[in-house]
Order: structure tokens, then C-alpha cells, then sequence
């Protein structure tokens, strides 16, 4: 799939005001996150500020979706501020701030508002006994939450429970279990146990999952044949521009195999500083990409050989998507005059497509001469993602978004115009 850019020239000659305004003129407001999250039962607030203007007049008041605000009695606004005494779980949801000044109606982008939360289960103690030499994993249970529980592995002392971390070539955990490449003397202990643990910032401190004993070491009944045996590996994956991605390729053997790796044919095992690089203390089992592009996206395929046993390879397909993002933000504030045509631009990158909204003081700006309830009545059009006003009236002044969404996420921008 084609990764979609969307730009568009801003082709008119306008006066553009960006740097030492006047302290009186109408308030701009600065940006809020895409998501904010919280802790059930504790306080929290929202703040809509200004960046810029004059805010001694602004009206703010904060739109919640679904939602009354006036009729919960946990929720108080105070001036720019929305106030929660507890937060509660039926207050998830998106929220909006508008603040009313002498040119119109700003608004904010819709915010997330999601509860932290993590449910852990029962810790158990579990034992195991390896075949010495070959491959095993030691199991931890996925843990629900969000954001998703980082999870880490640890060893504890059985004598007085203090933690420590360890670093071997033969052992690394990808996304919660742990995998030894080969069974050793030096895995089993009875001094200390392998404990999962997770951290989450829905709670103050790590939390173990499940401990393990390794307890000794069988017979292999096979000790040369050497055999390469798959551990674990990505399926197919999609990774957001701009994410740190990591694609894991796990065999195990004796002795231990070291994956090389190749894209669309193009081998990328690089060197440790890269932005694509396999060198990042796992012996070639995860391929790091630092900072996904466009052009990650594409077929991967790791070769894994110990020199001893039968050659594997695996294949997998990296789709690489993009939330809105714009590729120029747009003016915070403009100066036209009257009788001037204005174009606006909205510029971004997004994949999949994405769709496009205007709205003028917070109406939806519509095509064409109609003017639906709810809806900016003026002479304006949509011109391809850009907005167009053949010619600029006193009554165009006021604030401008340009807001983009797909299915991963949304981009909001707001430029103030003022007709004079």
C-alpha cells in the first residue's frame, strides 16, 4: 500500500503575523495531547491555556462527549480549569475545551481521557527441569492493563528476597516469556528463583507475576545432534511512524545460532549505531528499527544458522501506518483584508487515508451555497484539503480548524484570521 502524502501550496499573498503580537489581540490556545491518562479515585483536572493574546475577556468552557457536565456533581469548571474531585471510570471519554473571545469561538482538540489500570494474577512459584544443552523458556502469564504492563525479568535470592538483574547472550525475553538459547549448569540454582515482574503507571512499584526454579538438568538422550529449534517469532506486525519497532526471531541450539537478517532482499543487519541495526545486546535476535519511516514497510526474512545443525529461516511482513501527522503546522494567526482571496492549508502525511474536517468558530464549514444548521454560512468552500474564501468579508474573521482522523489516530490544528 502506497503511504499517502497530502500537500498543498498556500498560493496567495497574505500577511502573515507569527512573531510580536500585541498583547491585546484575540487569545490563541495552546495545543493539548492527544490522550491523557488517570488514576481512578484520585483528583485530576484538565487546564485549557492561552498561548498567546489577550485572555482578560475569554469565556471558557469545557464539552465532554455523551456526557452532562453541568449535572455531575464530581466535575466543576473553574475558569479555563475542569475540575475532578475523584475520577471515576464513567469518566473516560473525549473532551474539548472552547473558549469565546472578541474574534470568534477557539477550540482545542478532542482529548482522551483513559483510566490506568492493571489486574495482576496470583503469584505462583513453578519448577522445571531442562534437558542440558537443549532449548526451554520459562512462561510468564500476560497481564492485563494500560498501557500495556512493560514486563522484566529478575533473579531473587530464596534467602532474603533481594532482586538483581542478569545479562547472558543465551537468554532474552521479547514480550513477556523468557527463552534460554541452551540449558546450563549455571541456570540452575537453589539460591534464587527467575521472577516475572511488570510495572505499570497505574501502580507505584514493580509487581511480580511468577517465580521459577530451575531444579536441575535431565540427560539428553541426543547430545550431537544440534538441532536449530524455533523458540519464538513475529508473525505479520503493523508499527506506527515514528514508533520504536522491534522484530523478534528466537531459535535456540547447541551450539547457539546468531540470526542474520534481510529486507526485501537487502540484508539490514547494519551496524550498532544505525537507525536499523540488529547489534542491541540480543545476538541478532531482535532487529531494532530506532525510528520507523515509511520505508520500513516490507518483507523481512532472518536466516538462522549455528554452523552445526540444518539452516532456518523465517518470513514476515512489516506494515508500516501513520496517524495524522501535519507535515507544516499551520499559522497560529493570519492578517488578510478585506476583499482578498484566502486559502488555508492543511498539509499532512496519513496512512490509510484519512478524513478531513473544517470547522469556522467551532461550525462545521460546508461545501456550497447551503447552509445546514449547524454549519458556517459563509463563502467558503473546501479546495481539495485546503479552505478556500474567494473574497474575504469582516464576517470571515475568527478561528479555523483543520482536523484529520483515520483509524489510528487524529491531528488538530487551529489558525486564528483576522479581517481587517
Amino acid at each position: 500500500m502506497a503511504f499517502n502524502v497530502y500537500s498543498f501550496a498556500f498560493a496567495l499573498t497574505i500577511l502573515v503575523s507569527v512573531t510580536s503580537q500585541p498583547a491585546d489581540l484575540p487569545a490563541v490556545l495552546k495545543e493539548l495531547p492527544e490522550e491523557v491518562l488517570f488514576r481512578v479515585g484520585e483528583p485530576f483536572e484538565l487546564n485549557c491555556e492561552v498561548e498567546s493574546g489577550d485572555n482578560s475577556n475569554v469565556k471558557f468552557e469545557w464539552l465532554a462527549e455523551f456526557k452532562d457536565l453541568k449535572a455531575n456533581p464530581n466535575v466543576k469548571q473553574n475558569d479555563q480549569k475542569l475540575v475532578f474531585k475523584e475520577m471515576k471510570e464513567s469518566d473516560e471519554g473525549l473532551y474539548q475545551c472552547t473558549a469565546e473571545t472578541s474574534a470568534g469561538i477557539a477550540s482545542t482538540r478532542h482529548v482522551k481521557l483513559r483510566k490506568l489500570y492493571i489486574n495482576v494474577p496470583k503469584v505462583s512459584t513453578q519448577k522445571v527441569t531442562p534437558v542440558e544443552g537443549r532449548p526451554f523458556q520459562l512462561a510468564c502469564p500476560p497481564v492485563e492493563g494500560y498501557p500495556k504492563p512493560k514486563v522484566e525479568w529478575m533473579k531473587k535470592s530464596v534467602a532474603n528476597g533481594v532482586l538483581e538483574t542478569f545479562l547472558s547472550p543465551r537468554i532474552f525475553s521479547p514480550q513477556g516469556d523468557l527463552y534460554f538459547s541452551n540449558a546450563t549448569e549455571e541456570d540452575v540454582s537453589k539460591e534464587f528463583h527467575y521472577v516475572c515482574l511488570v510495572t505499570s503507571p497505574a501502580v507505584d512499584k514493580k509487581v511480580p507475576v511468577v517465580e521459577w526454579e530451575v531444579q536441575g538438568l535431565a540427560k539428553d538422550d541426543k547430545p550431537s545432534d544440534h538441532e536449530v529449534v524455533r523458540q519464538f517469532v513475529n508473525g505479520d506486525l503493523t508499527a506506527k511512524v515514528g514508533d520504536v519497532t522491534e522484530i523478534y526471531c528466537i531459535y535456540g541450539g547447541n551450539p547457539m545460532p546468531h540470526p542474520d537478517w534481510w529486507k526485501d532482499g537487502v540484508n539490514v543487519n547494519n551496524e550498532p549505531g544505525d537507525r536499523v541495526t540488529r547489534y542491541n545486546r540480543s545476538k541478532g535476535k531482535r532487529l531494532l528499527i530506532k525510528d520507523t519511516l515509511p520505508e520500513d514497510d516490507g518483507q523481512y526474512i532472518c536466516v538462522v544458522d549455528n554452523e552445526a545443525g540444518k539452516v532456518q529461516n523465517h518470513t514476515m511482513h512489516l506494515t508500516v501506518v501513520s496517524p495524522p501527522k501535519f507535515l507544516k503546522k499551520p499559522e497560529k494567526r493570519i492578517n488578510v483584508k478585506v476583499g482578498q482571496e484566502l486559502i488555508l492549508p492543511c498539509e499532512f502525511e496519513v496512512k490509510p487515508a484519512g478524513e478531513v474536517a473544517w470547522t469556522h468558530n467551532t461550525k462545521v464549514v460546508r461545501d456550497g451555497p447551503t447552509n445546514p444548521k449547524n454549519s458556517a454560512p459563509y463563502n467558503t468552500i473546501k479546495y481539495e484539503n485546503n479552505l478556500k474564501i474567494d473574497k474575504v468579508q469582516k464576517s470571515d474573521s475568527g478561528y479555523y480548524g483543520c482536523r484529520v482522523t483515520n483509524s489510528f489516530g487524529e491531528a488538530y490544528a487551529e489558525t486564528l484570521v483576522v479581517v481587517s
